[in-house]
């Protein structure tokens, strides 16, 4: 069995500020594609970018949340379990956002759902915003 020996490079790189904002550190780099000077950094920095990338989706999915909570109460309350309807008022009132959904779908009678994770929210009528929550 032939052992193999890790060669180390000559090469000698010249000094270089750490890439992560609020690191002023200057450091000798032991590889010429190496830009922060500890793995800590090059983490930090890479968490910082992907969160700022994910931050729309991340309020797209409170929204979402807070919407399926405000259809749970409603839907538990007792004038909608009487009525089985309610009011865009009401929805407003909880702050509900109607652009914050996971998707829309056509039911078999042409009507629009929107839904949010297991429920569902149908217009009923148009004129007098009144809704119907439905479990999908």
């Amino acid at each position: 069995m032939k052992k193999t020996t890790k060669r180390i490079s000559n090469r000698k790189y010249p000094p270089k500020k750490c890439a992560k904002a609020d690191c002023q550190l200057q450091f000798i780099p032991t590889d010429a594609r190496q830009q922060y000077c500890c793995s800590q950094h090059r983490i930090d920095h890479n968490n910082d970018k992907r969160k700022l990338l994910m931050a729309e989706d991340t309020n797209l999915i409170r929204a979402i949340k807070h919407n399926y909570a405000v259809l749970i109460k409603i839907k538990n309350a007792p004038f909608y379990i009487a009525h089985k309807q309610v009011n865009l008022s009401v929805l407003e009132y909880e702050n509900f956002d109607l652009k914050a959904f996971h998707k829309k779908e056509k039911l078999d009678n042409g009507n629009e759902v929107l839904v949010f994770y297991k429920l569902g929210l149908i217009c009923l009528n148009i004129e007098q915003q009144i809704f119907k929550i439905i479990n999908i």
